[in-house]
């Protein structure tokens, strides 16, 4: 599993606590930048790579770092197939993957901690689609499908 990481100036502290836990963890990625707080990318700028990596199959998921989180993810789902959830809880990280098979965790640097950043990936990254949800499973699985037909009526 190999994951693109991207993020503005303001989540480039947290991007940076998440690069030392996936190091520790010999999790494969590659980080698109901000790579110093001297020279920031802009979240537009970031966002468009991140979503071209994962629609490729280059990149299996997706780590975005902004502020709040909220402007790359509004960004990422313009892009078809991209599913992109703002997360500010273990919680929300592990039901965004359960739930909704989210293939970006966007984060803010403003309102996530390092370490909770560090928990909300590790959840996210080994989370399965229906996972501890077994009475839901074949609702969860049918609403993909669904998803998936949508998504070729919008785009």
């Amino acid at each position: 599993m190999k994951i693109v990481i991207g993020a503005d100036f303001a989540g480039f502290a947290l991007k940076e606590a998440v690069i030392e836990y996936l190091d520790s963890k010999s999790i494969n990625y590659e980080d698109l930048g901000t790579k110093s707080a001297d020279a920031p990318v802009d979240y537009y700028d970031i966002v468009p790579e991140v979503c071209k990596g994962i629609q490729n199959n280059e990149y299996a998921y997706g780590l975005l770092f902004c502020g709040t989180g909220m402007g790359m993810a509004q960004i990422a789902n313009s892009y078809k197939g991209i599913r992109a959830a703002v997360c500010e809880s273990v919680y929300s990280a592990k039901m965004s993957r359960a739930i909704n098979d989210s293939n970006i965790l966007s984060m803010g640097g403003f309102i996530v901690g390092p370490q909770m950043g560090c928990e909300m990936v590790n959840v996210f990254l080994n989370t399965k689609l229906t996972q501890d949800l077994d009475q839901f499973h074949d609702f969860l699985i049918a609403a993909q499908e669904e998803i998936k037909k949508l998504e070729e009526v919008i785009y």
